[in-house]
């Protein structure tokens, strides 16, 4: 009990036993004498000791107790026998009492109560004696008299002797006795006096001894037995915090908003800051700060540096981030040596963060120099680490990472997104080797962790499968590179950018493995084109799936890839891919179709390098083969043009000779002459061996003759008919001696040559020939006769013949 509740019961009592005792004292004096028929009737007869006691009395009632304490005192001795001895001497106390001579009252209501173990005033005296020594704090020996009192009295004063005696028995650790003295008299019907009073002497001591429920029931006794505004009100606000204490905060409530409408400034200040506790612990951040802002100045002193902090975490909580700086700001310059200093501190820290994202570092720095053991240090370094790699700074944010890495797992501490970024700060940096570690470790941690929502989940193995596989295949580690990209491939959505992605880069790698990867490239490539026809890498997907099917001699299924390849990237894909058109349609012996994309293929510059240039060099073969067709089908100017690139190939091998010569034969059907002299002289000199073989020497000799080297041409047959004087070479031969001497004007010559191969051949084409041209030659000799004798001789063996031109 507080001690101005404690002044308030016993001024209570002391009124109690004052009024109690005038009567007791009254009842006790004798009666006046009766009145009768005897002498004097009608007039009282008093004595000496009566008039001294009435004198005494009257000093009491006026109040006038030092003139009262003399008067019973001369009483007292001077009448060792008279009745009024024991009132005289209970009054005598009483008048030391109300003088404040508490030991002299003590005194004489001991000797009272001693010299008058029966008198009617002993309850009354053994009564105060017990509140004198319970004041006292003598509390064994205020038992005695008070269990005297609790046995012998009635009315208030047995209620009195009980609370101070169940206060006293309590006192000397006689607890159960004492808790069932006062619980009786709390639970009196019809309450008593001191009823509510006993009901908050055993809410104190539930108090004390934390049974906050059983004190919080007796508190709501103590209120509604209370009359008294102030005693109400002290009530109420110890009930709620019992009531706190006791986990029941809607009771807690209430009873401090009764205690702040009935009590004064203090007992306001109590159940205000009771209420402020409720609001804060309840979370209702937005009432705690608007009754706080009320309030501030009617709070306990007791409480000020908690409720400065609670300020700046109910601000921190609602957002206002100035207003929780400003409160924490307050909070430690005047507590800044208390224990919450450094979560006050640290919280001021994240505020302050929140106003400038840019002053995290600095702000961290100050922190942690201030608080260099702060449990919080970890989550500190952690803001500072996440703002360095959001600005950017991975070199700074490094150290940070793998030391917050080092800290142990728990449910309250990121330890996963610290592995992430550990991985992407060494990612950012370039640092790949570490890299891919670092992501390993924390595919590693959500294996062994995974949370609770797969998609979540799910996600991050995707994305961070992904960033494995990038920094393995940066880092030049191909085979499990590969593996973490066949992983992504697997762990991807269809459709999905990580799909498209694993494809392209399994792509690239295939294509890094050389021909014993180049069928895993190509089905990789394929996959990627159906699924992502937009690919950035499309066009050389396409390329690299044409040439592949391409090398496996598929040229109809490679053409539209390289198409493809061709027209969505041709500054890099054109040259490449044109030469593989041009090549397959050569392999599906597609005239047409070879001759188009050759055409394209030579609009494009060659490289400048020798070597590319010799690497996009077209094999002589498709230009013989595009000759030859060309050739049989009567395509003259075609053939010349392919056999002429064959025989301008630097890589002709044995196709050089067979070029020039039928390069010659095309020439000569062109009537190129001379370029056909050329060319059967640069066979000849390939071939030096058959050079003097007479079908050589009558092609050769006829484009000489066509080239009107008359001479070389005439010496070419002549040669020719000596190494075959009879047969059919003979007879081309003499065709070709005919023809030169014709051309020579040897008109003569022309007519023996031409005659004597028409006399001695019988050849339906060469035959005829010679006929027309002998009668040409004797027409030309003038001698009509004969030539008129060969024309009919010629119609009439041939007469279907049209003549054709030698040359």
């Amino acid at each position: 009990m507080n001690k101005s509740m404690r002044h308030f019961i016993l001024l209570a009592i002391s009124s109690l036993l004052a009024s109690l005792g005038t009567l007791s004292a009254q009842d006790a004096t004798t009666p006046a004498a009766p009145t009768g028929g005897q002498p004097g009737a009608g007039m009282i007869v008093t004595t000496p000791a009566a008039a001294r006691f009435d004198s005494a009395m009257a000093f009491f009632t006026a109040g006038q107790y030092v003139d009262a304490v003399t008067a019973f005192s001369d009483f007292v001795a001077n009448f060792p026998q008279d009745r009024h001895r024991e009132e005289a001497l209970y009054r005598l106390a009483e008048s030391y009492r109300n003088l404040k001579r508490t030991d002299d009252a003590l005194a004489a209501y001991t000797f009272q109560v001693q010299n008058y173990p029966d008198g009617l005033l002993r309850v009354n005296g053994e009564l105060q004696r017990g509140a004198i020594l319970f004041d006292q704090g003598k509390f064994a020996e205020a038992i005695a008299p008070l269990q005297f009192v609790a046995d012998k009295g009635d009315g208030e004063l047995q209620s009195a002797a009980k609370y101070f005696l169940g206060r006293s028995l309590l006192a000397t650790q006689k607890e159960a006795d004492g808790r069932a003295l006062l619980q009786g008299l709390a639970d009196q019907q019809p309450p008593a006096k001191l009823s509510g009073d006993a009901a908050q002497t055993l809410a104190e001591l539930d108090d004390t001894q934390g049974n906050s429920a059983g004190a919080l029931a007796l508190w709501q006794k103590a209120l509604a037995l209370a009359d008294d505004p102030a005693v109400k009100a002290t009530a109420a606000a110890r009930g709620g915090w019992s009531a706190l204490a006791a986990k029941q905060p809607d009771v807690a409530e209430k009873l401090f908003q009764t205690a702040r409408q009935l009590g004064g400034n203090e007992v306001r200040k109590v159940a205000t800051t009771g209420l402020l506790r409720i609001l804060f612990q309840q979370k209702r951040y937005k009432e705690w700060v608007a009754l706080y802002m009320v309030e501030k100045e009617n709070l306990l002193d007791s409480a000020k540096s908690e409720f400065l902090y609670d300020l700046g975490h109910a601000q921190f909580v609602l957002k206002h981030w100035a207003e929780s700086v400003a409160a924490f700001d307050q909070y430690l310059a005047a507590f800044g040596t208390q224990e919450s200093a450094v979560t006050a501190a640290y919280e001021r820290f994240l505020a302050g963060v929140q106003i400038d994202r840019t002053k995290t570092v600095s702000y961290a720095e100050d922190y942690l120099k201030t608080f260099p053991k702060s449990p919080y240090r970890a989550r500190v370094r952690l803001l500072e680490a996440q703002e360095l790699s959001r600005e950017a700074k991975f070199a700074d944010a490094l150290p940070l990472w793998k030391n917050l890495a080092d800290e142990p797992a728990s449910d309250a501490w990121p330890h996963q997104d610290i592995l992430l970024e550990l991985a992407r700060a060494y990612d950012e940096l370039g640092d790949n080797p570490r890299a891919a570690t670092a992501y390993q470790n924390y595919l590693d941690e959500l294996t062994n962790h995974p949370g609770g929502d797969k998609n979540a989940q799910a996600q991050k193995v995707l994305r961070a499968q992904a960033r494995l596989a990038v920094c393995l295949q940066n880092s030049g580690q191909l085979l499990a590179a590969t593996d973490a990209w066949t992983a992504v491939q697997s762990l991807a959505p269809d459709g999905s950018h990580e799909q498209e992605t694993a494809l392209e880069s399994l792509g690239l790698i295939y294509a890094k493995g050389g021909p014993s990867q180049e069928a895993a490239m190509a089905a990789t490539f394929r996959k990627l084109l159906d699924r992502f026809p937009q690919s950035p890498l499309r066009a050389m997907a396409a390329f690299s799936v044409g040439d592949s099917l391409f090398k496996n001699r598929d040229y109809a299924g490679a053409e539209k890839f390289l198409l493809n390849a061709r027209d969505w990237d041709a500054k890099t894909w054109l040259q490449p891919a044109a030469q593989r058109l041009a090549l397959g349609a050569y392999g599906m012996k597609d005239y047409d179709k070879t001759v188009a994309y050759l055409k394209d293929y030579y609009t494009i510059a060659a490289p400048l390098d020798p070597q590319a240039r010799a690497a996009a060099e077209l094999p002589a073969a498709l230009f013989y083969w595009l000759a030859e067709t060309a050739r049989k089908t009567g395509k003259w100017n075609e053939a010349e043009l392919y056999y002429s690139r064959v025989t301008a190939h630097p890589d002709l091998g044995e196709l050089r000779a067979g070029a020039w010569w039928q390069l010659g034969e095309v020439q000569s059907q062109c009537k190129k002459w001379a370029s056909a002299v050329s060319s059967y002289e640069n066979y000849c000199q390939l071939k030096p061996d058959v050079k003097d073989a007479t079908s050589v020497l009558l092609a050769l000799g006829r484009a000489e003759l066509g080239a009107k080297n008359f001479d070389a041409a005439k010496k070419l047959g002549e040669q020719a008919l000596l190494q075959e004087p009879e047969g059919p070479r003979s007879a081309a031969a003499r065709m070709l001696l005919g023809e030169t001497a014709f051309a020579t004007q040897d008109y003569p010559g022309a007519t023996r040559m031409f005659g004597t191969l028409a006399v001695l051949f019988d050849d339906p084409k060469i035959t005829p020939q010679a006929m027309a041209r002998a009668a040409d030659a004797y027409e030309r000799t003038g001698d009509a006769k004969s030539a008129a004798e060969w024309r009919q001789k010629l119609k009439d063996k041939y007469p279907q013949f049209q003549e054709t031109p030698y040359l």
